[in-house]
């Protein structure tokens, strides 16, 4: 399952994903190291549904409140990523999205790559809402994060579609040209580049899809259809 995931090659590693935790016991590390697992796969092949269950059952069992604070802040910005796509009371519980928009990236230097992933996320939210100052703001967060902070050894993707989001600012959020201007940003996303810092890279939604998501919002959001006409 591990290396399905670390080559991306997630339709393949989500079948095991579904048989293997009667292999474990309950609450046990091994068990919840599986399911973090299952997760990823699930969430990263679009079973969101079976994602949910995995998250639900790992923070009901007893084990959760066993897990390392690192690797629990890690399941915590699962969540959040939840809290996007499924409508699920149990996961939506306490959860404010103008209060975590007004949140700042704050992971500690060892699991410095959360950052990204949290600032994704909030980008999501954002998009949802056609906050386009706010997303103009979290590109350059994005940016200034990636350029002081990230290896682009290790942060190649991660640099790739930063870079995407800049087209996407410099053609004013147009579908088509920023479609145009990204295609070899978006072409580079497909080069066979293995993250060496799985945990702390994370990335969570793949970016390809993570790309089809926004264009769609530049497609059929009115504030980005109609953003060159209001800010000329």
């Amino acid at each position: 399952m591990y290396a399905y995931l670390i080559k991306r090659d997630f339709g393949e590693g989500f079948p095991y994903s579904q048989k293997g935790s009667k292999y474990f016991s309950k609450g046990s590390k091994e068990w919840v190291a599986f399911l973090e697992y299952a997760f990823l796969l699930s969430f990263k092949t679009k079973h969101y549904d079976e994602a949910s269950e995995i998250w639900l059952q790992v923070r009901d069992s007893g084990a959760f409140k066993l897990i390392p604070k690192l690797d629990l802040e890690r399941w915590e910005l699962y969540r959040t990523y939840l809290a996007y796509f499924v409508d699920h009371k149990s996961i939506h519980w306490g959860f404010k999205v103008e209060e975590f928009l007004s949140l700042q990236a704050f992971y500690p230097k060892e699991k410095e790559g959360y950052n990204t992933a949290f600032l994704m996320i909030q980008l999501l939210f954002l998009f949802r809402e056609e906050e386009i100052e706010a997303i103009e703001q979290k590109v350059e967060e994005l940016e200034e994060y990636s350029s002081e902070a990230l290896s682009k050894k290790v942060n190649y993707r991660n640099s790739v579609f930063i870079r995407m989001l800049r087209i996407m600012l410099d053609q004013e959020f147009s579908h088509y040209y920023t479609i145009e201007k990204a295609a070899f940003y978006r072409e580079k996303l497909n080069d066979d580049a293995v993250e060496e810092d799985f945990y702390n890279y994370i990335e969570i939604i793949p970016y390809e899809d993570l790309w089809e998501i926004i264009l769609n919002y530049l497609k059929e959001k009115k504030r980005f259809v109609h953003y060159r006409f209001y800010n000329t």
